[in-house]
């Protein structure tokens, strides 16, 4: 009996073993591809950054590649206008850019999604 259960784990062991290495395998060749992809841009991350600026009229705070999906990507540029709201930007491969959305304050509004209760006191008991 004990030489059975000694087979299963050690099977179970195996086959997750397989699994794992599989997802290994997949993540490597999608980071490969991520990566040609990347090499293949023609635009660079400052030349990005410097787009990102102009066109949201602010400074580069962070900025990454950014893989949209299977076949683009682009660089991801959060930017800090002189008001102090942020805005995410995307460069495309050819210099274009498109503002994505303005970033919220983090403590605008703060409580407000608690339930409307905006004086800081928990009414529900």
């Amino acid at each position: 009996m004990k030489s059975m259960n000694l087979a299963a784990i050690g099977t179970a062991i195996i086959l997750g073993t397989g699994v794992a290495g599989m997802a290994t395998a997949e993540t490597e060749n999608s980071d490969a591809a991520e990566m040609q992809q990347f090499l293949g841009f023609p635009q660079s991350l400052s030349q990005a950054i410097a787009a990102a600026e102009t066109a949201a009229g602010g400074k580069a705070m962070d900025a990454g590649w950014e893989l949209s999906d299977a076949s683009t990507g682009g660089f991801h540029v959060e930017v800090v206008k002189p008001d102090g709201t942020m805005v995410d930007v995307m460069v495309s491969a050819d210099g274009s850019t498109a503002i994505m959305a303005e970033a919220k304050d983090d403590d605008e509004g703060e409580g407000a999604s608690e339930g409307g209760d905006q004086d800081g006191d928990n009414d529900n008991g």
